[in-house]
Order: structure tokens, then C-alpha cells, then sequence
């Protein structure tokens, strides 16, 4: 008995157990010329309420709170018989995010057009960008380019939220910024004849690195 109080006392103070579904994903400081590239795509203004951005907030249906290892270096023969591992530099995992499809496919459309702000394709001769949404991107002999650090990066944030009966929000447990993310991975969305399923589109980023803020 004496365990159980001790776990309830624990849940009392720390105001419950926390759930999986109560989290926010938000992404902000989107450089020139990735704004450009999806403003060509018809995703307008990146700021404010009704936006892609935060529509995207709203269909991102899975996420993790991201994670951190040590790369390690072994030592030998210090001691007889021990080998020693020791850490030398902090390392971050991948993010991976789920989205909801809609019948406009909009996380499609905005991960596309991110990817194509870091490679666009310029024709061979002249040198000129194709447009995103062009006939011309069809051409074998277009040239892919690699766009400017700067401005393919992103910043991102993952809030852990929980149920609060003093505010209608609820309260924040911790927020992760993600510091100058960009997608690296999009997977493929399969289609099938037979029952039907709700598409989702999941995206893998790499970033720089992240910062813990404790509330």
C-alpha cells in the first residue's frame, strides 16, 4: 500500500500521468528565399492565423519529443582487462513527423516545395531557375542545383502539453526548439485498390541541434 500512495502522491504533485496525444508542433524563422519558393507554390503568407504553417500544426498527427546520444570513443588497456568507452561529443537523432493528407494533398505540396527551395533545377544553357510548378522541370537536361544553407532551414518547436482545469489551453510541460531544420526524407505515400484508408504523409528532418526550455 505504502507503494501505491507513494505513486499517487507523485501523480498529485506533478499534476497527473502524461499522454501521448497532447503536444503542439510549430515551425517559424523561414529564410527569404525558402519563403519565395513557397509563395511560388501557393502557400502566401507564413505568419499569422489560417495560414499553411498552422495548418500544418494541425495535421502533423504523430511526433516525438526529440533524443540525444553520446558518440563514444574506447580506450584498451588501461586497466588490465577493462576496456573504457568514453563520450566525446553529443549527437541528435533525426526527427520523423506524420502529417494528415487532405484532398489538396497540402503536406504534400509544402514538403515538395521545401524540397525543391534545396535543389532547384535551372536549365542548361541559360542558367535560369524553372519555376516549381513548370512543364519545363520535365526536361532531362535540366541542371539540379544545391540552394544556400541559409535558406533551405528552418526553426522548429515540439511543446508537451497536458489537460489543465485552471485554463482552457491547458498547461506546458516542456518545449524542444529545433534549431535550422530541414526535411531530408520523404517518404512515399502508397495507393491501393480495396478498403479505403486515410493517407499520411511522414517526413524525416535533420537539424543542428536542440534546446530543452523546462516550464
Amino acid at each position: 500500500m505504502s507503494s501505491i500512495t507513494k505513486l499517487r502522491g507523485i501523480f498529485e504533485r506533478d499534476k497527473g500521468a502524461s499522454y501521448s496525444n497532447e503536444y503542439e508542433v510549430n515551425f517559424s524563422k523561414f529564410r527569404g528565399g525558402l519563403v519565395e519558393n513557397f509563395k511560388a507554390a501557393g502557400f502566401g503568407n507564413l505568419s499569422g492565423s489560417e495560414t499553411a504553417l498552422q495548418n500544418m500544426m494541425f495535421l502533423c498527427d504523430e511526433a516525438s519529443l526529440p533524443g540525444t546520444f553520446a558518440a563514444t570513443q574506447e580506450i584498451d588497456g588501461v586497466f588490465g582487462g577493462t576496456m573504457i568507452q568514453y563520450p566525446h561529443a553529443k549527437l541528435y537523432n533525426d526527427l520523423r513527423l506524420s502529417f494528415i493528407q487532405t484532398n489538396e494533398m497540402l503536406p504534400q505540396k509544402f514538403f515538395e516545395a521545401w524540397f525543391y527551395s534545396i535543389f532547384p533545377e535551372r536549365t542548361l544553357n541559360t542558367k535560369l531557375e524553372v519555376a516549381l510548378n513548370s512543364s519545363g522541370r520535365e526536361t532531362r537536361s535540366n541542371v539540379i542545383t544545391l540552394q544556400f544553407y541559409d535558406d533551405i532551414v528552418c526553426n522548429m518547436s515540439i511543446t508537451k502539453s497536458f489537460k489543465d482545469s485552471s485554463s482552457y489551453k491547458g498547461g506546458k510541460s516542456i518545449e524542444y526548439e529545433i534549431i535550422n531544420a530541414y526535411p531530408y526524407t520523404i517518404e512515399s505515400v502508397p495507393l491501393a485498390y480495396g478498403a479505403s484508408t486515410l493517407n499520411k504523409l511522414r517526413v524525416s528532418f535533420r537539424y543542428e541541434k536542440h534546446v530543452a526550455k523546462f516550464y
